[in-house]
């Protein structure tokens, strides 16, 4: 009796999970299913360019990893010695890591996971198995942290942070335009743009984590700007902090909630409720005190390696007066318009939806010409 009366109790909580599951899975669209299966399946069966799925910046973003773990130091010349020539040594005597730390967030569970199977595969039989999951992995006695493998595992945090950045963008899109549109431009964005290749072939560059953390803010500041209260601003300042610390260009996003929030501003003001228009201010700066203090990390980083609070640059990297607008729209080398031909029916989209949704659409399109400048 007592056996019958314990196996009920765990079999129900086992058929409860399975249910929660299926309506998770079933809420999710098939078109979002789809592209996570091309992704995931793309992912598998190719390697990468030159070092394998991590390459450029990606590589030294990368070299944070084996840094950590085996130097404990983020100090370049550890981890990749063969790079300090190049490199060269800062007034500290580092040698500074030039990508931002915010990816480290979601490739490190899966780095330390890789390490972990390497040994597993010592086991006989069982490096077979492993390696249908990870192709490239090998048996290891001694780690290094630096293998194919390694890198594979690394960007898998990329890949679903990016698999899971598309699922919050097609409820954006479906939230405001519809289902068929949503399924439209969600597969487009994906399978026709060079987020592809920063999910499967290249994620170790920021491009994917970016992708996912901005998306995420966007979505939460779209849904909660209509009601925010204390809790929501300190999520939106969590992930606006997160969003800068993935690459520090995409704080820029912060910019089509701030201009909603000028608008409730403006809004009570006109209404002669200058209570409520401080409470919108008081919430706004403590959004941006949140994202402050999530940057500190990479700001410190900076100090550790420059001995100053921001990366220095060098003489005519950034020219306020000749921003190089044209060259990056329609440059053959690189610009996106013709690496990019869907860019083309997106233009087209955009000044329609600037038309018809023009509250939600204005601040976005002022936001990403912004970023283009």
């Amino acid at each position: 009796m007592n056996s019958d009366s314990e196996k009920a109790p765990t079999e129900n909580r086992v058929h409860a999970l399975w249910a929660r599951l299926r309506r998770a899975a079933s809420a999710i669209d098939g078109s979002v299913w789809a592209v996570w299966i091309i992704a995931i399946l793309h992912y598998r069966f190719t390697r990468g360019i030159f070092q394998g799925k991590g390459s450029g910046d990606g590589f030294f973003g990368f070299q944070y990893l084996p840094g950590l773990v085996f130097h404990h130091s983020f100090d370049l010349a550890k981890a990749a010695p063969q790079w300090t020539a190049i490199i060269g040594r800062e007034t500290t005597g580092l040698v500074a890591n030039p990508c931002p730390i915010g990816p480290l967030l979601f490739w490190f569970p899966f780095y330390l996971l890789g390490l972990l199977l390497q040994k597993l595969a010592l086991v006989p039989g069982l490096g077979i198995l492993l390696s249908a999951l990870v192709p490239t992995l090998r048996p290891a006695q001694v780690l290094s942290g630096q293998t194919e493998a390694d890198l594979y595992m690394a960007g898998l945090g990329s890949l679903f942070a990016g698999l899971w950045g598309i699922r919050i963008l097609f409820d954006f899109l479906c939230r405001h335009f519809g289902q068929t549109a949503a399924r439209f431009a969600t597969c487009s964005a994906v399978l026709a743009t060079p987020l592809f290749w920063y999910l499967t072939t290249q994620p170790l560059y920021q491009h994917a984590t970016a992708f996912f953390a901005v998306t995420m803010l966007m979505d939460l500041s779209d849904r909660y700007r209509h009601d925010l209260s204390v809790r929501r601003c300190l999520v939106l300042g969590f992930w606006s902090g997160i969003a800068a610390l993935q690459r520090p260009q995409e704080a820029m996003w912060m910019l089509p909630l701030a201009l909603w929030m000028l608008g409730l501003v403006v809004s009570h003001l006109r209404m002669r409720n200058g209570k409520r228009a401080l409470a919108v201010i008081g919430k706004g700066i403590l959004i941006v005190a949140v994202a402050a203090l999530l940057f500190v990390p990479q700001v410190l980083l900076w100090l550790h390696y420059y001995g100053v609070l921001r990366a220095p640059q060098k003489p005519g990297h950034f020219l306020w007066d000749t921003p190089a607008v044209v060259e990056s729209l329609f440059s053959l080398r690189a610009g996106i318009f013709p690496w990019v031909p869907l860019t083309y029916l997106s233009a087209c989209g955009l000044l329609i939806a600037l038309r018809r949704h023009r509250a939600l659409t204005l601040p976005l399109f002022l936001t990403a010409i912004l970023e283009l400048y």
